[in-house]
């Protein structure tokens, strides 16, 4: 049996007397350890140990855990917890969650007392839920500070969930979670969006028409991994981006698209001058950049900590027309300034792929 208190608070399972042995064990289980070490008193060993399923720690501390092993009970250790304040839910994050094939697009987190009932339900999603709200779901903003019930057995600090809960919007909804999730999108919904996609560049249509079609279907630029996202990113005064995103590691990438009728290469290989066109604009943007990045990034409401480094995307063409030997070559050309190019057959093909890992619905 482990339990975990701070402050006065306590977190437990009275009926996990015995430590759960699980089949494989697994980082953040009670690992059983042999009645051999157990008496041992000069034995070093090393127990991963987790909350009961469950529970929940509300406020940020250290927590302490004792063992009760046999009619013994000792402490055995503690638990940092510590409060991660999640970026600002502004449109560019919503679009960035947007663009997650797996992420969740609301949040459902429900709290009572094991006693007497009372109960606390609150939210958080993209836009606020009339539907959430008519089965007893609070805007998470609009919770009290603290919960208290009844019959004055539960208290719980709310503050970090007043303040924090969208944090999880945007969550792999493969990831194990005791909180109810809510996908963005389903496997059939990206299906069709991908046969859009297709039927769209199939069309042969102009560079304006799959911009919007990109900015209306975020989630197939989710593959280059957004976690801001801003359609028509200024560059100062001068430049507009077709599209600029923060990637996991936090390099601002600059997606310059042009249209998918575009010539990529002349029959003896290497780019084409049509190609070169938007490489020159990327190598543009990054002047600019290193001339004034800090005013560059305020134009798109971010600060210099933000970026890390600066990369560029060139999407164009098609693949179909080349020698593929020739094509091969081109999507490897050193264009400098770590500058990628891809084609929009790359650019469905990654999105497959996206699907694809997904799983079922």
């Amino acid at each position: 049996f482990v339990d975990f208190t701070s402050e006065g608070h306590t977190i437990e399972d009275p009926g996990a007397r015995t430590p759960m042995v699980p089949s494989k064990p697994q980082p953040g289980t009670i690992i059983n350890v042999p009645p051999m070490y157990r008496n041992e008193p000069k034995s070093t060993m090393i127990i991963a140990v987790a909350p009961p399923e469950g529970a929940l720690a509300m406020q940020a501390g250290t927590y302490t855990m004792r063992a009760a092993v046999r009619n013994a009970t000792e402490y055995i250790g503690y638990l940092d917890c510590h409060l991660i304040q999640p970026a600002p839910l502004t449109e560019e994050r919503k679009a960035a969650i947007r663009a997650s094939a797996v992420g969740a697009k609301s949040i459902r987190v429900e709290l009572a007392c094991s006693t007497c009932g009372t109960a606390w339900k609150a939210y958080a999603a993209l836009e606020r839920d009339d539907s959430a709200e008519a089965l007893g779901y609070t805007w998470y903003t609009s919770l009290p500070q603290e919960a208290r019930c009844n019959c004055g057995k539960f208290s719980a600090d709310l503050g970090s969930m007043r303040s924090n809960l969208h944090g999880f919007l945007g969550s792999d909804m493969r990831a194990p979670m005791q909180f109810s999730l809510v996908p963005t999108y389903h496997r059939r919904a990206l299906e069709n969006v991908l046969k859009e996609l297709i039927a769209l560049l199939d069309s042969r249509p102009r560079e304006e028409q799959v911009q919007q079609f990109l900015t209306d279907h975020p989630v197939i630029l989710g593959q280059f991994g957004p976690q801001w996202l801003l359609p028509k990113a200024p560059i100062l005064t001068m430049h507009c981006t077709d599209f600029a995103l923060l990637n996991p590691k936090n390099e601002l990438v600059l997606i310059e698209i042009e249209r998918p009728t575009l010539k990529l290469m002349p029959k003896k290989g290497g780019p084409s001058a049509e190609l070169l066109v938007p490489v020159r604009q990327l190598n543009d943007w990054f002047h600019e950049i290193d001339e004034h990045r800090a005013a560059v990034l305020a134009c798109m409401k971010l600060a210099p900590a933000d970026v890390t480094g600066v990369r560029g995307v060139v999407i164009a063409g098609r693949n179909e027309g080349y020698d593929k030997e020739h094509l091969q070559k081109l999507k490897k050309w050193d264009f400098g300034r770590k500058i990628e190019f891809l084609t929009y057959d790359d650019l469905i093909s990654g999105f497959t792929s996206v699907i694809r890992n997904i799983g079922p619905d």
